[in-house]
């Protein structure tokens, strides 16, 4: 199980770089996969604000950063995370961050930093 999650998290982290950075980067923010990435984040954001997991928490960091690099000045992307639901899932997200106790900083600044990028335009 640690092996896949290290695996994924090293998946995300490239993406997450490659949107930024790198000879694929054009072909990365005209794909879908910020939605994907996204809809993964819409899966892993916790139900209970009481529980959740260190291992957890660094993958939804990874895959926010992803989704944040991907929608970059990137209109297309911002419009299709905004029909996706990845918005609404950020936005509650901070919601439930604010009143919860396993409130993370670097996990609220990547969400609230994602949202700005995501309502740009």
């Amino acid at each position: 199980e640690s092996r896949a999650l290290e695996a994924l998290m090293e998946f995300i982290r490239n993406v997450s770089v490659h949107a930024t950075q790198g000879k694929h980067r054009e072909e990365l923010r005209k794909s879908n996969l910020g939605v994907v990435v996204g809809k993964f984040v819409k899966q892993l954001c916790p139900a209970e604000t009481e529980r959740f997991p260190e291992h957890a928490r660094r993958l939804l960091v990874e895959a926010i950063s992803a989704v944040r690099n991907l929608s970059i000045g990137n209109e297309e992307m911002q419009n299709q995370l905004g029909s996706s639901g990845v918005i609404e899932t950020l936005t509650g997200l901070v919601e439930k961050m604010l009143e919860a106790p396993w409130r993370s900083e670097v996990l609220l600044v990547e969400t609230l930093h994602a949202l700005a990028n995501c309502m740009q335009n």
